[in-house]
């Protein structure tokens, strides 16, 4: 399952990232996958994109690497999609609250 990470500084009045992104990342979605966001500038939107040919992956997004692992109730993102996570300004601070995105594989 190979994840690519999208951070984008703003988004538009819809909920849409605003383009450019500032940082691209790929990751695999292995067990209990974490990605820190977030670290090299404000983020406010995140688009998670799950390749094709693989299976469907959970993503879960917070404030700590807290060692909770997403589950069947958190977001899915199926093969080939992708999704728009929002981030409120109040948790946008690098310094503060650092953001963690954990991925697993669905079962």
């Amino acid at each position: 399952m190979t994840l690519t990470v999208y951070e984008f500084a703003d988004a538009n009045a819809n909920g849409d990232p605003i383009y450019p992104a500032h940082r691209r990342r790929v990751t695999q979605a292995l067990a209990n996958t974490y990605i820190q966001l977030g670290e090299t500038l404000p983020t406010r939107a995140i688009l998670v994109y799950n390749d094709s040919g693989t299976v469907g992956v959970h993503v879960r997004v917070g404030t700590a690497s807290s060692g909770e692992d997403a589950s069947q109730s958190d977001t899915y993102i199926g093969p080939d999609g992708n999704a728009i996570i929002l981030v409120e300004r109040r948790d946008r601070s690098a310094a503060n609250n650092m953001l963690y995105i954990n991925a697993v594989a669905d079962t």
